[in-house]
């Protein structure tokens, strides 16, 4: 296997921060998300995720927190559950949550995920006209549509 010259590791570098970004957990916005509602790495970037999907499992969670890491450091699933009830806690002190839904992941509506970017700035209110284009309204990249909508079976706050 041939060395990577560094005009072809900055492009890898620069493509994994266009990911993160599309995604929602790229550094300037989890950054954001830190600062804006007190919040630690981890919870940032699932809260990054939360807004920019309509859904989010378990498993995506997982992967995005935990799944560069060796197989032997990674943590155990509860770890999710822990990171998650943070988050929650973190919202609800501003008058936002987000649902699980059994069996398929966790959601935010959309009028929750708009407080979450008013409480960024990033939307004047008046019509809710943006200021500035938001980093993870990436419109070069089509959104990614569910097959079919989530069921709902019970749905824990």
């Amino acid at each position: 296997m041939r060395a990577l010259s560094a005009s072809e590791l900055e492009q890898l570098r620069d493509r994994v921060a266009m990911l993160e970004d599309i995604l929602g957990v790229g550094q300037s916005m989890v950054a954001r998300l830190r600062a804006a509602f007190d919040m630690q790495p981890a919870e940032g970037r699932v809260l990054g995720m939360l807004l920019n999907r309509q859904l989010i499992t378990k498993d995506a969670i997982y992967n995005m927190l935990y799944g560069h890491k060796p197989e032997c450091d990674q943590p155990v699933w509860k770890s999710i559950d822990v990171v998650i009830h943070k988050v929650r806690k973190k919202l609800r002190a501003h008058d936002i949550e987000f649902v699980c839904i059994i069996g398929e992941g966790y959601t935010m509506k959309p009028e929750h995920k708009l407080k979450v970017r008013e409480h960024l700035g990033l939307y004047e209110g008046e019509g809710d006209q943006p200021k500035q284009p938001a980093p993870f309204e990436n419109t070069d990249f089509p959104t990614i549509a569910l097959a079919r909508p989530p069921r709902v079976t019970k749905v824990y706050r």
